[in-house]
């Protein structure tokens, strides 16, 4: 009962909200997975609202953020495969010198790869996540939006494709086996210039 009630009073404490519109800190999320690890249909809450707030952003005229679905599946997917028995590797940092090669075992397995190939936007698979270090592999279909990071450093190898980043009034184009860090503080965006998604390693690495 007592393990029943701390769940109810934490779907009823509105963390899942802010957790769904990327408010809460890096202990808040992780409050949020592991209580999701104990109780897997907390997932269900997380999708309930993020169809709630889409469905206000359709009827307010809002357009919702498109990385919010992608990330948000991603998490859920890292759960189902925690649960399932997987032990997380530990991620090489990536830096200039990072080549693609020293990311094969996470990029040739088969289940890194989006479940559907007609995906819309953005497509994330988590490998790596710990207090100060989110690993994923990521794939572009056209664009990603301008956003700002103040509290955590983003980097990418690119793996497939290219694209453009827009970091203020810069635009850095980049190609497979490129590294860039967004500097913190600067408005981002990205926009695929191939025929095909962009694939990247993304890393979000605390300050």
């Amino acid at each position: 009962m007592a393990v029943m009630r701390r769940y109810k009073e934490f779907i009823n404490s509105g963390i899942l909200e802010l957790y769904v519109l990327g408010y809460t800190s890096a202990e808040e999320n992780r409050e949020v997975e592991k209580m999701a690890l104990l109780h897997p249909a907390l997932w269900e809450e997380v999708l309930a609202i993020q169809l709630a707030l889409e469905k206000y952003a359709a009827a307010n005229a809002v357009i919702p953020d498109p990385i919010l679905r992608p990330l948000l599946m991603s998490t859920i997917d890292l759960t189902e495969r925690l649960l399932g028995g997987e032990v997380l590797d530990d991620v090489p940092l990536l830096s200039e010198s990072s080549k693609i090669a020293d990311y094969e075992q996470w990029i040739n397995r088969a289940d890194m790869a989006p479940d559907d190939r007609d995906f819309e936007g953005v497509f994330a698979k988590i490998i790596g996540h710990t207090p100060q270090l989110l690993s994923a592999l990521i794939w572009i279909k056209d664009m990603a939006p301008e956003e700002t990071h103040n509290n955590e450093f983003e980097r990418f190898l690119i793996i497939e494709g290219t694209c453009d980043i827009a970091v203020e009034e810069e635009l850095f184009s980049l190609k497979s086996g490129d590294y860039f860090q967004v500097p913190l503080h600067k408005n981002h965006a990205v926009r695929v210039t191939s025929d095909i998604p962009c694939k990247a390693l993304l890393q979000r690495l605390a300050a």
